[in-house]
Protein backbone atom coordinates (compact mmCIF):
# COMPACT_ATOMS: atom_id res chain seq x y z
CA UNK A 1 0.00 0.00 0.00
CA UNK A 2 3.23 2.30 1.09
CA UNK A 3 5.03 1.36 -2.32
CA UNK A 4 1.52 2.24 -4.17
CA UNK A 5 1.32 5.58 -2.95
CA UNK A 6 4.72 6.64 -3.23
CA UNK A 7 4.29 5.56 -6.87
CA UNK A 8 1.24 7.32 -7.16
CA UNK A 9 3.32 11.16 -5.60
CA UNK A 10 6.18 10.17 -8.14
CA UNK A 11 3.51 9.96 -11.14
CA UNK A 12 2.25 13.00 -10.26
CA UNK A 13 5.20 14.87 -9.87
CA UNK A 14 6.05 13.30 -13.06
CA UNK A 15 3.06 14.57 -14.57
CA UNK A 16 2.74 18.04 -12.86
CA UNK A 17 6.86 18.68 -14.20
CA UNK A 18 6.24 18.10 -17.37
CA UNK A 19 3.13 20.05 -17.65
CA UNK A 20 4.37 22.87 -16.07
CA UNK A 21 7.75 23.32 -17.79
CA UNK A 22 6.25 22.14 -21.11
CA UNK A 23 3.80 24.94 -20.85
CA UNK A 24 6.12 27.66 -19.77
CA UNK A 25 8.99 26.56 -22.30
CA UNK A 26 6.16 26.83 -25.11
CA UNK A 27 4.80 30.25 -23.86
CA UNK A 28 8.88 31.38 -23.55
CA UNK A 29 9.68 30.21 -26.73
CA UNK A 30 6.23 32.06 -28.19
CA UNK A 31 7.09 35.01 -26.60
CA UNK A 32 10.88 34.98 -28.01
CA UNK A 33 9.71 34.46 -31.48
CA UNK A 34 7.18 37.53 -31.12
CA UNK A 35 9.88 39.74 -29.64
CA UNK A 36 12.76 38.80 -31.44
CA UNK A 37 15.18 38.69 -28.48
CA UNK A 38 17.35 35.94 -29.04
CA UNK A 39 19.61 36.66 -26.21
CA UNK A 40 17.23 36.13 -23.89
CA UNK A 41 17.87 32.13 -23.87
CA UNK A 42 19.34 32.35 -20.23
CA UNK A 43 16.15 34.09 -19.33
CA UNK A 44 14.08 31.38 -20.69
CA UNK A 45 15.95 28.46 -19.00
CA UNK A 46 15.15 29.95 -15.73
CA UNK A 47 11.84 30.34 -16.96
CA UNK A 48 11.68 26.49 -17.69
CA UNK A 49 13.34 25.59 -14.40
CA UNK A 50 10.21 27.98 -12.68
CA UNK A 51 7.90 25.78 -14.49
CA UNK A 52 9.63 22.26 -13.74
CA UNK A 53 9.29 23.18 -9.70
CA UNK A 54 6.04 24.83 -10.32
CA UNK A 55 3.99 22.22 -12.30
CA UNK A 56 5.82 19.32 -9.97
CA UNK A 57 4.63 21.36 -6.48
CA UNK A 58 0.88 22.22 -7.85
CA UNK A 59 1.02 18.89 -9.27
CA UNK A 60 1.66 17.09 -6.13
CA UNK A 61 -0.92 18.83 -4.75
CA UNK A 62 -3.68 18.83 -6.49
CA UNK A 63 -3.05 15.52 -7.99
CA UNK A 64 -3.78 14.25 -4.38
CA UNK A 65 -6.65 16.17 -3.70
CA UNK A 66 -8.20 14.60 -6.52
CA UNK A 67 -10.04 11.54 -6.67
CA UNK A 68 -9.36 8.07 -9.41
CA UNK A 69 -9.45 8.45 -11.99
CA UNK A 70 -8.84 12.23 -11.59
CA UNK A 71 -5.57 12.38 -10.01
CA UNK A 72 -3.42 12.74 -13.51
CA UNK A 73 -5.81 15.11 -14.74
CA UNK A 74 -5.16 16.93 -11.32
CA UNK A 75 -1.76 16.88 -11.56
CA UNK A 76 -1.69 18.17 -15.48
CA UNK A 77 -3.92 20.95 -14.32
CA UNK A 78 -1.74 21.76 -11.12
CA UNK A 79 1.16 21.59 -13.21
CA UNK A 80 -0.03 23.93 -15.61
CA UNK A 81 -0.91 26.40 -13.00
CA UNK A 82 2.11 26.47 -11.16
CA UNK A 83 4.22 26.38 -14.19
CA UNK A 84 2.66 29.36 -15.27
CA UNK A 85 2.81 31.11 -11.98
CA UNK A 86 6.10 30.55 -11.05
CA UNK A 87 7.63 30.85 -14.46
CA UNK A 88 6.23 34.22 -14.33
CA UNK A 89 7.62 34.63 -10.87
CA UNK A 90 11.38 34.10 -12.29
CA UNK A 91 11.44 36.47 -14.99
CA UNK A 92 10.10 39.04 -12.09
CA UNK A 93 13.12 38.48 -9.61
CA UNK A 94 15.64 37.86 -12.57
CA UNK A 95 14.40 41.57 -13.76
CA UNK A 96 14.81 42.74 -10.21
CA UNK A 97 18.70 40.84 -9.98
CA UNK A 98 19.37 42.80 -13.94
CA UNK A 99 18.37 45.62 -13.13
CA UNK A 100 20.11 46.16 -9.50
CA UNK A 101 23.73 46.14 -9.38
CA UNK A 102 26.26 44.80 -7.01
CA UNK A 103 27.60 47.65 -4.18
CA UNK A 104 31.14 49.40 -5.63
CA UNK A 105 33.43 51.88 -4.75
CA UNK A 106 31.33 55.02 -3.61
CA UNK A 107 32.74 58.41 -4.86
CA UNK A 108 33.49 61.13 -2.94
CA UNK A 109 30.92 63.78 -1.91
CA UNK A 110 30.76 66.59 -3.88
CA UNK A 111 28.48 69.95 -4.83
CA UNK A 112 29.66 69.73 -8.41
CA UNK A 113 28.70 66.57 -9.22
CA UNK A 114 26.78 65.01 -12.19
CA UNK A 115 26.10 61.63 -12.74
CA UNK A 116 23.84 60.08 -15.98
CA UNK A 117 22.85 56.18 -16.54
CA UNK A 118 23.10 54.88 -20.37
CA UNK A 119 22.36 51.34 -21.63
CA UNK A 120 23.93 49.40 -24.38
CA UNK A 121 23.13 46.06 -25.82
CA UNK A 122 26.10 44.85 -23.19
CA UNK A 123 24.72 46.21 -19.85
CA UNK A 124 24.46 49.60 -18.52
CA UNK A 125 27.10 52.48 -17.54
CA UNK A 126 26.00 54.97 -14.49
CA UNK A 127 28.80 57.84 -14.80
CA UNK A 128 29.72 60.35 -12.06
CA UNK A 129 32.04 63.32 -13.14
CA UNK A 130 33.20 66.25 -10.12
CA UNK A 131 35.46 68.06 -8.87
CA UNK A 132 36.72 67.98 -5.42
CA UNK A 133 39.19 70.55 -3.25
CA UNK A 134 41.43 67.81 -2.27
CA UNK A 135 44.86 66.73 -4.10
CA UNK A 136 44.92 63.74 -6.34
CA UNK A 137 46.93 61.87 -4.11
CA UNK A 138 44.39 62.11 -1.41
CA UNK A 139 41.66 61.28 -3.66
CA UNK A 140 43.72 58.29 -4.45
CA UNK A 141 44.16 56.85 -1.58
CA UNK A 142 40.37 57.40 -1.06
CA UNK A 143 39.46 55.29 -4.22
CA UNK A 144 42.17 52.47 -3.06
CA UNK A 145 40.41 52.26 0.22
CA UNK A 146 36.84 51.70 -1.51
CA UNK A 147 38.75 49.11 -4.27
CA UNK A 148 40.05 47.32 -1.54
CA UNK A 149 36.95 46.68 0.21
CA UNK A 150 34.79 45.74 -3.02
CA UNK A 151 36.68 44.57 -5.29
CA UNK A 152 38.56 41.56 -6.46
CA UNK A 153 42.42 41.14 -6.90
CA UNK A 154 44.48 42.42 -9.46
CA UNK A 155 43.38 46.02 -9.71
CA UNK A 156 45.58 48.96 -9.78
CA UNK A 157 46.25 52.63 -10.42
CA UNK A 158 48.50 53.45 -13.56
CA UNK A 159 49.40 56.40 -15.11
CA UNK A 160 48.26 57.64 -18.57
CA UNK A 161 49.90 60.32 -20.60
CA UNK A 162 46.35 61.04 -22.70
CA UNK A 163 43.25 60.13 -21.23
CA UNK A 164 40.22 60.81 -23.24
CA UNK A 165 37.23 60.59 -20.32
CA UNK A 166 37.81 64.34 -19.88
CA UNK A 167 39.91 65.98 -22.17
CA UNK A 168 42.22 64.83 -24.48
CA UNK A 169 45.61 65.83 -24.14
CA UNK A 170 45.72 65.43 -20.16
CA UNK A 171 47.58 62.99 -18.13
CA UNK A 172 45.32 61.11 -15.53
CA UNK A 173 45.65 58.19 -12.85
CA UNK A 174 43.01 55.06 -13.92
CA UNK A 175 42.21 51.77 -12.39
CA UNK A 176 39.75 49.39 -13.38
CA UNK A 177 38.05 46.82 -10.95
CA UNK A 178 35.98 43.86 -11.54
CA UNK A 179 32.67 43.53 -8.51
CA UNK A 180 32.20 39.90 -8.00
CA UNK A 181 28.21 38.76 -9.16
CA UNK A 182 27.30 35.70 -10.05
CA UNK A 183 26.33 34.99 -13.98
CA UNK A 184 26.68 38.53 -14.99
CA UNK A 185 29.48 40.62 -15.17
CA UNK A 186 30.04 44.10 -13.15
CA UNK A 187 32.90 46.47 -13.36
CA UNK A 188 34.23 50.05 -12.06
CA UNK A 189 36.26 52.19 -13.50
CA UNK A 190 37.79 55.43 -12.35
CA UNK A 191 40.24 58.20 -14.04
CA UNK A 192 41.53 61.07 -12.34
CA UNK A 193 42.47 64.00 -13.25
CA UNK A 194 44.98 66.66 -11.19
CA UNK A 195 43.42 70.23 -11.83
CA UNK A 196 45.88 72.07 -9.52
CA UNK A 197 47.79 71.56 -6.47
CA UNK A 198 44.18 71.45 -4.61
CA UNK A 199 41.83 70.29 -7.46
CA UNK A 200 40.99 67.09 -8.79
CA UNK A 201 38.56 66.05 -11.65
CA UNK A 202 37.17 62.59 -10.99
CA UNK A 203 35.50 60.20 -13.94
CA UNK A 204 33.43 57.69 -11.98
CA UNK A 205 31.69 54.89 -13.55
CA UNK A 206 29.92 51.68 -12.71
CA UNK A 207 29.07 49.03 -15.36
CA UNK A 208 26.62 46.06 -15.08
CA UNK A 209 25.64 43.21 -17.53
CA UNK A 210 21.77 42.91 -17.70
Amino acid sequence: MKAKRESKTVVLVVVGAAAGGGTVVFLALLWLVISSAPAEYFLLLLWGAGGLIGGAAFGLVLGKLAAKPGAVIGGVAGGIVGGVVVGLIVPVVMYLYLSIPRPSPKPLPSVDKRAFTSGASWGFDRVQTYTVTLPIDQVQEHCEGQMARYCQEGWQFEIRSDCWEFEEGIPCRFARCDIPRPVFDQYFTVTLYSLSETQTRVVHTDSWED
